[in-house]
């Protein structure tokens, strides 16, 4: 996300069908910007894109290095990153949406991105899964920094990359 990289990983198991819906849109690019509402938080809108999707592991305050995803319905659907203190809502009030990605890593620049976005405007952000092989690691543009317990470290020259390897990302 802008010139930051960041580790997660999905929360399949507390919320397997936003996951699920996620992995659909892959590859996926697009921009983030600055909450309106929420507090510090950065967006992705979606507008009245249906995904079908029921609300699971949903939450109104995202800690900071968790992403939601909201499914519409009284506001517009969308994913927030919350890189600070959030109370996620919209004009209409409060909201709830679905915790499905946690980082694992990176927390320290969050604050940094969320400043980026809020005094420079959007950022790009790009979604890319990949799965970690030497094959696939040339075809994504992605480079080895080497292993260390059994996971493999990622330098990309996109935006965000996520590689899985298990129910681990890199973005």
């Amino acid at each position: 996300a802008g010139p930051f990289s960041f580790d997660a990983k999905l929360e399949r198991e507390a919320a397997p069908e936003t996951c699920s819906a996620f992995e659909t849109l892959m590859p996926f690019s697009s921009k983030i910007v600055h909450v309106r509402w929420s507090g510090e938080g950065v967006w992705i809108p979606f507008g009245d894109r249906d995904f079908g999707l029921g609300y699971e592991n949903h939450t109104s305050h995202p800690a900071p290095g968790q992403i939601i995803f909201y499914p519409g319905g009284i506001s517009e659907t969308e994913i927030l990153l919350a890189y600070g203190g959030l109370d996620f809502s919209s004009k209409m009030g409060q909201l709830a949406g679905n915790h499905f990605i946690t980082l694992t890593s990176g927390h320290e620049n969050l604050m940094t991105l969320g400043n980026l976005v809020l005094w420079e405007g959007a950022q790009d952000i790009a979604f890319f899964i990949c799965l970690i092989t030497r094959t696939n690691l040339t075809r994504c543009g992605l480079r080895s920094l080497g292993r260390a317990g059994g996971v493999e470290f990622l330098s990309s020259p996109c935006r965000v990359c996520l590689a899985l390897s298990s129910s681990h990302m890199r973005w």
